[in-house]
């Protein structure tokens, strides 16, 4: 008869197996999906453009590669997609991938919110806020928070809710608005 720690031992060795194979099942899926992402990115697809960089931005089922990202964002922002646009966008401000380049970050940022994107709105609106790859300008500023809030995106909420108290077209002049907050 067996003791009680070989067959915790053996458990241990089924449960570690076993999640071995899940997570070889579930990278293989991922592996998968970025293959038919680049097969249809390599055609000019915009969509998949955005969504293989999207896969090298997270490690998706390929090895995280800011300038992957960056590079299949490019293509897709190229072609007018919002998502790529504002992931490029990203991609500028953070210096990932790309040299930093604020202002290139506010391009890309203003294309995705013309195209009505709330994340960029928001993220165009901290930038004349601030200054930062354009004048400060308060009422653009507040101009560009308020679509991002109109379509209910929670931080441009939160953010003029903290502004209550400013003046009107002056975002940030008052107690409320911060860098910090985004």
């Amino acid at each position: 008869m067996r003791g009680k720690s070989f067959w915790i031992g053996v458990i241990l060795v089924i449960a570690f197996s076993l999640a071995t194979c899940l997570l070889q099942t579930v990278g293989r899926s991922y592996s998968a999906k970025a293959d038919k992402y680049r097969a249809a990115a390599e055609k000019g697809d915009a969509k998949a453009q955005a969504r293989l960089g999207y896969c090298y931005a997270m490690g998706s089922g390929v090895p995280q590669d800011w300038a992957e990202a960056a590079k299949w964002y490019r293509k897709a922002a190229e072609q007018g997609h919002a998502k790529a646009q504002y992931n490029l966008g990203i991609r500028y401000a953070n210096g990932e991938g790309v040299a930093q380049d604020v202002d290139e970050a506010v391009i890309w940022y203003r294309k995705a919110a013309e195209q009505g994107l709330a994340p960029a709105q928001f993220d165009l609106a901290v930038c004349y806020n601030f200054g930062v790859g354009v004048a400060q300008d308060k009422a653009e500023a507040g101009k560009w928070l308020r679509k991002a809030a109109d379509q209910g995106y929670g931080e441009a909420q939160e953010a003029l809710q903290r502004s209550e108290n400013t003046t009107p077209g002056k975002l940030g002049t008052g107690t409320g608005y911060s860098p910090s907050a985004h």
